[in-house]
């Protein structure tokens, strides 16, 4: 059977000359292929239709997306069951509010096509001006910095743990849509430069850690109850390490710091079906400080951190093989930096401490198809400690962090991908780093906590906004 949404939209392709077509559908393209100005958006097929489904944005965070109902394909209200092929092969509940305008705007163009007794003109239109600010929210009931924030799959956002001369097991939750914090349930353990991570049942799995001991342990947070439970140990403790949700629902953790055997290279995976860790091939060089990338190819990119000195080496973990191999290595060492997988399946990383300036301004691209790493343009301010955000226009979002000639920073920056260039945006309301940044279902950028420069933790809360006007 042909979904209602789709039905709607054959009627109005075969009962009239001329239509304006639904923006948040696409119609005669191809699986995952461009459907808006915006090339960081596709059409995403629903079950059931042929050549059909929404024109969404390809990148959000795989981990906060729930499989739709095995026996019907339904979603929670708000939600519309597509195929999203680079997540998981079976179908998703994806937010419908991440279809169409604004985010994936329609392109200005007439198309004619004759069939027997039949036309159809499709007219779409452009936004041609845009704007940007930032408005303080809501503070959170605690201030921490080296926290975590998560998207859950109904769109709150759930903050835990961090630093503010002591360790919280805090957890809070920010709700978008009435934009207030709320308490939920503490954590078992205290954290600090921690995991977390939103997993494909729509559970968050916190992992390691650190409160003056480092942690092997894990916990699970489950939104429909706002409880936590323990769930299986690390085989190896650590801290400042990384955690990536792949295709196949499993976590791979890599690196860190143990407090009593220091950098580690080994990793291991959790199985949410089963609460049970496994190890797998260890990377090529100890780590910690480092980024890791969950690819278009389901392959991990890991880059830089710091082991036996600086390192500006990288390397590929393939979860069909569990076997690590070292690619080309970057332009510049760097640790404290960010990687940030971008539309056209490249990975921008930016800034760090690279051990000369201890802030870097520099900027280079990885593409996963030749391996090769070049550099791009750099940004307007050398910083550490940042954070950025792939927007839903493509452009990526940085903020704040720490420069050692100024301290913790206010400004933000964006990258426009094809024109390989930096435009400074209006600054935040605070300085801040060690801070999170996360994208909201609505587009939004939610800065959350971090340090002002002065070993205080904040509990302040901001918001970034891309305004767009036809």
């Amino acid at each position: 059977m042909i979904p209602t949404a789709i039905q709607c939209l054959v009627f109005v392709f075969f009962s009239m000359p001329i239509i304006r077509v639904n923006s948040h559908t696409c119609q005669g393209i191809s699986q995952y292929d461009q459907c808006s100005l915006n090339s960081a958006c596709g059409c995403m097929h629903m079950p059931g239709a042929i050549n059909a489904g929404i024109c969404g944005y390809k990148h959000l965070a795989c981990s906060g997306f729930v499989p739709c109902a095995s026996s019907n394909n339904a979603c929670e209200p708000g939600y519309i069951c597509v195929y999203h092929p680079v997540c998981y092969t079976l179908p998703i509940c994806y937010p419908i509010s991440m279809a169409g305008e604004p985010f994936c705007p329609t392109i200005t163009m007439t198309n004619s096509t004759t069939q027997p007794s039949l036309t159809t003109t499709t007219t779409t239109t452009i936004p041609t001006t845009s704007q940007s600010e930032w408005s303080l929210t809501g503070n959170m009931t605690y201030a921490g910095w080296r926290h975590t924030a998560s998207v859950l799959s109904n769109g709150i956002v759930l903050v835990t743990g961090g630093h503010n001369n002591s360790y919280p097991s805090r957890a809070e939750l920010y709700d978008p849509s009435v934009d207030t914090w709320t308490t939920t349930g503490n954590m078992n353990n205290i954290r600090f430069s921690y995991t977390a991570s939103v997993l494909s049942n729509g559970k968050v799995l916190v992992t390691g850690g650190w409160d003056d001991n480092t942690f092997n342990s894990a916990e699970l947070y489950d939104p429909s109850t706002g409880t936590w439970t323990t769930t299986g140990s690390m085989t190896n403790a650590r801290w400042v390490h990384t955690a990536s949700v792949l295709s196949n629902g499993k976590v791979l953790v890599t690196g860190g710091r143990n407090d009593n055997s220091g950098a580690l290279n080994s990793a291991e995976l959790y199985d949410p079906s089963t609460g049970i860790w496994t190890t797998t091939g260890n990377m090529n060089n100890v780590r910690y400080l480092h980024t890791a990338s969950v690819l278009s190819n389901g392959k991990v990119l890991v880059t830089g951190g710091f082991g036996n000195g600086l390192l500006n080496g990288a390397e590929l973990y393939d979860p069909s093989t569990g076997i690590w191999t070292t690619t080309g290595n970057m332009n510049n060492a760097r640790r404290s930096h960010t990687a940030s997988v971008l539309s056209n399946g490249e990975v921008l990383v930016i800034g760090g401490h690279d051990g000369n300036n201890g802030h870097s301004n520099s900027a280079e691209l990885y593409d996963p198809i030749t391996s090769t790493w070049t550099t791009t343009s750099n940004m307007n301010s050398g910083r550490q400690q940042q954070t950025a955000s792939v927007l839903s226009n493509g452009k990526v979002l940085v903020t704040g962090g720490r420069n050692d000639n100024s301290g913790a920073l206010n400004s933000a920056e964006l990258y426009d991908p094809p024109t390989s260039t930096w435009t400074i945006t209006t600054n935040m309301n605070d300085a801040r780093y060690s801070h999170t940044a996360s994208v909201l279902s609505n587009g939004k950028v939610l800065v959350t906590g971090g340090d002002n420069g002065n070993s205080v933790a904040l509990n302040s809360a901001e918001l970034y906004e891309l305004f767009g006007t036809n």
